[in-house]
């Protein structure tokens, strides 16, 4: 049996009565109502009409796609060092631009949160460079909330040689450093058609 979006109760109960029904009408709307109605001459201890919402049209969309190799201006929102992180620490980033279409379709807004982790953190040391890698994995939309999973360029930084001695210094990025990627896979983005 289809549940159409309905709770089964409510559909097995509906074909139940539905048998002993005179009337059954649907109102146009944002989805159809079913009602039913008594046979003449039923008793007043019977159950009252039941009706059941139909499931609402589905939204259509155009599909988009936002091409391997864009860039994606990317602001960093954690502060990140070698010294301090560990392999697999979130991170946060802001994109600074939209990603729109050639003809100026916006599919991504500027404002939206990136999610991503850190792939690599060792410490600055004695004869030791330190080292960071991390990834964007996530854009979230800043006003809908919705998420899309991408493949993103991993980015890396190591510790300078030192000028004097042998004691590497840390690697630190501070919130609001540069940390953009490249898509390494296309972006599938969904708009609703008005």
């Amino acid at each position: 049996m289809r549940n159409d979006g309905c709770k089964t109760v409510s559909v097995l109960r509906f074909h139940h009565i539905a048998l002993a029904c005179a009337t059954v009408s649907f109102a146009v709307g944002g989805g159809a109502d079913l009602t039913c109605a008594e046979p003449q001459g039923a008793s007043a201890s019977r159950q009252a009409p039941t009706t059941v919402r139909a499931k609402a049209p589905r939204q259509r969309f155009n599909e988009f796609q936002v091409a391997a190799g864009t860039t994606l201006p990317i602001q960093l929102r954690t502060r990140l060092s070698s010294n301090a992180n560990r392999a697999a620490d979130g991170i946060e980033g802001r994109l600074l631009r939209p990603l729109t279409t050639a003809d100026g379709v916006e599919l991504v807004p500027a404002g939206a949160v990136l999610f991503g982790t850190v792939s690599e953190a060792e410490p600055a040391g004695l004869k030791r460079r330190g080292r960071l890698a991390f990834t964007f994995h996530v854009v979230e939309h800043p006003e809908t909330g919705s998420r899309a999973t991408i493949k993103a360029s991993v980015l890396t930084f190591e510790s300078e040689v030192p000028v004097k001695g042998n004691l590497y210094a840390e690697v630190r990025l501070e919130k609001g450093s540069d940390a953009s990627v490249l898509l390494l896979a296309p972006l599938l983005v969904s708009i609703p058609v008005n």
